[in-house]
């Protein structure tokens, strides 16, 4: 799985995990009819570039979104969003639970590879 995050972000996310948040998507504004506590995902990079393409046009810093690798961890309850998926056929899931930062790995700012 994949996950999008802005810069300011990353130092937080590798000492304490990725934690369920309900805060819009993490920095997305997009509207939603139930905001959840979860962690938003994708389960691949190009779904995850594709998810976060209004806002890396509307971005002035090329490097302000990141994009981080996540392994599951087998105790997290993984749902797809289904809200996410209606809206642009992609496959969003949403993370019910901490995942540590053993679990993750650092790609790349999104710019890079595009």
């Amino acid at each position: 799985m994949f996950h999008l995050t802005r810069r300011r972000n990353l130092k937080s996310i590798f000492e304490n995990g990725l934690k369920p948040q309900g805060d819009i998507f993490g920095g997305f504004k997009r509207a939603r009819s139930s905001v959840q506590h979860a962690v938003y995902l994708f389960e691949t990079e190009h779904e995850a570039r594709m998810g976060g393409s209004t806002q890396f046009m509307r971005e002035k810093d090329p490097d302000e979104w990141h994009i981080i690798e996540v392994e599951v961890p087998d105790y997290c309850d993984l749902r797809r969003d289904p809200e996410f998926g209606l809206q642009r056929r992609i496959n969003a899931w949403m993370a019910y639970c901490t995942i540590p930062p053993e679990y993750l790995t650092y790609l790349y700012p999104v710019r890079d590879e595009e």
